[in-house]
């Protein structure tokens, strides 16, 4: 359990330095989804995106 925990927390920060710059939102959303079904591996996930002001 320890191992997937920390497989799931250096995905994240993969993630999440991934998004910290500009980014293709069709190719973001891609990643997010391996991201998410390879840490978490969840029966079904949503992702809800605001738009920009």
């Amino acid at each position: 359990m320890r191992m997937q925990r920390h497989a799931a927390e250096l995905g994240l920060v993969a993630f999440a330095s991934r998004v910290s710059r500009p980014v293709d939102l069709d190719a973001l959303e891609r990643e997010l989804v391996g991201v998410v079904n390879d840490t978490m591996q969840p029966a079904h996930a949503s992702v809800w995106l605001r738009s920009a002001r």
